[in-house]
């Protein structure tokens, strides 16, 4: 079983942004995704296409933030059974095509730290950065999307099934970096 970070391909593929975003605007954005509910107080927020003369491809998933993945209607569609009780499937404001921002609120205590090679803050309490992620092969088997509780305002993994799906379906944007092998 393998474990894959999920990203946007953004040297190929259309990248948006929030209109009028500050850099508060920005803080405050991020600070809403972090594996909880937003749904009941959501409001969409007004996105717009990043004009790159027409240099980038329309994709299934395009760049704003990390974290945050927006997908393409088709991309939902498509990939319903790992996102429904995974994932709030946000409207945004957007008047380009039909596009969804994915909250992630499966949020999983799932790291093993004998095996996993952390950077720590000065402090040595607060993670900076994971060199080598390792799960709890238990913990993270069944599960297709989740963020971990260690950091929830940052990356999005994905299940080798998650993976294959979007690879057999065609779906075009999406770029796949493996974190973990539970066989290496």
């Amino acid at each position: 079983m393998k474990i894959w970070l999920i990203q946007e391909d953004v040297n190929l593929y259309e990248h948006v942004t929030l209109v009028d975003a500050d850099n508060e605007k920005w803080i405050e954005f991020g600070s809403k995704f972090v594996g909880k509910s937003i749904k009941d107080d959501w409001t969409p927020l007004k996105i717009k296409l990043i004009e790159h003369g027409g240099k980038l491809k329309k994709g299934d998933i395009p760049y704003l933030s990390p974290g945050v993945p927006i997908f393409s209607k088709k991309a939902i569609n498509i990939l319903n059974e790992y996102l429904s009780k995974n994932t709030e499937i946000l409207p945004i404001d957007f008047s380009g095509d039909d596009y969804r921002l994915i909250n992630v609120i499966n949020l999983l205590d799932g790291i093993d730290y004998k095996k996993a090679v952390i950077e720590y803050y000065s402090d040595k309490k607060r993670i900076m950065a994971f060199d080598k992620y390792a799960f709890i092969l238990g913990k993270v088997e069944n599960q297709h999307i989740f963020k971990i509780v260690e950091q929830p305002r940052a990356d999005v993994f994905v299940s080798d099934e998650f993976r294959n799906k979007v690879i057999e379906s065609g779906l075009e944007g999406f770029k796949f970096v493996e974190v973990w092998d539970s066989e290496a």
